[in-house]
């Protein structure tokens, strides 16, 4: 930092980037049509989370998007779901399944138990394909943005089947 009477010629630079948050959560707001409960795991403009409170649509609220140990029962429950296993959401459904589809969430980290309820680790990869619709605006809202390929045109996919499975080796470790 400069001050005056350094014997050193300095240049200062104001710097007015910095940063907003720690990206463990977002804001979003939710689109017409839908409602959110608390807890619920959702897929809002492109973000994967667990919302921390309910809100109706055109709310805004603030889902937990950190990679960390979840527990819920919105599965798709014809699944046995053993340790290790790669689930997907399926955005149309609301839950979590076994059957691959363009959004990967992540590894379950305990089993289905009685309940129909397991833990799983939220990987936030992203998307694995194109489509994908998540909830938000109806498809050609020149307002709404989703997830690739929810304007109608597909869409590149966002990782590749070899750096998904690179992915997924780093979580073993």
């Amino acid at each position: 930092m400069a001050y005056k009477g350094q014997p050193v010629p300095t240049t200062t630079y104001n710097a007015y980037r910095a940063k907003v948050s720690d990206g463990k959560s977002v804001t979003v707001t939710v689109p017409d049509g839908h409602e959110v409960k608390v807890n619920e795991l959702c897929l809002i403009d492109g973000h994967l989370g667990f919302s921390f409170q309910s809100a109706d649509e055109g709310e805004e609220i603030i889902l937990n998007v950190e990679r960390a140990e979840f527990e819920t029962d919105q599965i798709v429950t014809s699944f046995d779901y053993d340790i290790g296993t790669v689930v997907y959401f399926d955005a149309s459904e609301g839950k979590l399944t076994e059957d691959e589809t363009d959004r990967l969430a992540g590894i379950v980290t305990n089993p289905k138990d009685e309940n129909n309820v397991i833990w799983f680790l939220l990987t936030n990869f992203g998307f694995v394909g194109s489509g994908g619709e998540g909830l938000k605006g109806e498809k050609g809202d020149p307002g709404e943005q989703g997830p690739p390929g929810a304007d109608g045109k597909d869409a590149e996919p966002q990782f590749t089947e070899e750096q998904v499975a690179a992915l997924l080796a780093l979580l073993e470790e």
